[in-house]
């Protein structure tokens, strides 16, 4: 799918972005703070000084309508990407030596939680160090987490 206002990649890095699941294109899509557009699909995304953010009226309208929106994701600064449909020019800024502590894996599900919770024991996480959104299109993981 073609993005009307998508960025090189190379403008990409240092952005402050929110990244949200896209069930349609089965990605990642980053949306730009600044401009609000959606600026990129990725396989896997990279992001520093996260914020873990639900939108409480977004969750509200999915319990009524029993009907998936967007409403939930993670805002950071972005600081690596591997963008969907770019196998030749894919590229990861690792700085996994610079986190200290274990990744941790967490979750959102509307139904059951109000917030994003970590996996293995269901606390609320709302930021972290620094979060990883993996290939896999619905792992997201963190580094020093916060409630």
């Amino acid at each position: 799918m073609k993005l009307p206002n998508a960025l090189p990649q190379e403008q990409l890095h240092g952005r402050r972005v929110f990244v949200y699941k896209n069930l349609h294109q089965g990605c990642w899509s980053i949306k730009d703070r600044q401009t609000g557009h959606v600026v990129a699909h990725a396989d896997r995304v990279e992001l520093s000084d996260v914020e873990l953010k639900v939108s409480q009226a977004g969750r509200r309208r999915v319990l009524e309508e029993q009907r998936k929106n967007v409403h939930a994701g993670v805002v950071g600064t972005l600081e690596g990407v591997r963008l969907s449909g770019y196998p030749s020019r894919r590229y990861v800024h690792g700085q996994a030596g610079q986190t200290s502590g274990q990744p941790q894996l967490v979750t959102y599900n509307p139904y059951k939680y109000s917030s994003f919770v970590n996996k293995a024991d269901e606390t609320p996480v709302r930021t972290a160090e620094r979060a990883i959104l993996d290939a896999d299109g619905k792992s997201v993981w963190v580094f020093s987490p916060n409630a």
